[in-house]
């Protein structure tokens, strides 16, 4: 209740594909758009401070993004935050030997390639449970 909450989520379609990789068979309790929602509810009905931010947008202008947030957690700016060194980090955390490889390649943000995902059938009806969870975070 004393931090200033940020809630980073992502297109599910792109959360799903990511997960069928590493995860046969996802489930909302996997993707944790549920759990995001009823956090953001909680934080809501008790009037704590949060930050709704969507990684596409964070990609499409990351200059303007962190600047945003940085103005909204009362901290300056640096253009250093937008670059980093490849490598893993301390902070990593167990699942980094299964989802960070890009991420340990990277020296900066990415825009992802805007082609049409094309999602397996098998993650479709999750998928559209993902995304009215999804779509109520974005308008929170």
């Amino acid at each position: 209740k004393e931090f200033k909450n940020i809630i980073l989520t992502r297109d599910p379609k792109k959360v799903l594909l990511s997960f069928d990789v590493n995860v046969k068979s996802p489930t909302l309790l996997d993707v944790a758009y549920q759990i995001q929602l009823e956090l953001l509810n909680f934080l809501k009905k008790n009037n704590l401070h949060y930050i709704v931010m969507d990684a596409d947008q964070v990609l499409a202008n990351p200059e303007m993004s962190i600047k945003n947030l940085c103005i909204d957690l009362s901290i300056p700016f640096d253009k250093k935050m937008l670059s980093w060194n490849p490598g893993p980090r301390r902070e990593d955390g167990v699942w980094a030997k299964y989802w960070y490889d890009n991420v340990h390649e990277s020296t900066g943000f990415k825009r992802m390639n805007s082609k049409d995902l094309e999602l397996p059938q098998h993650l479709e009806g999750l998928y559209m449970e993902c995304l009215n969870y999804y779509n109520n975070i974005l308008i929170k």
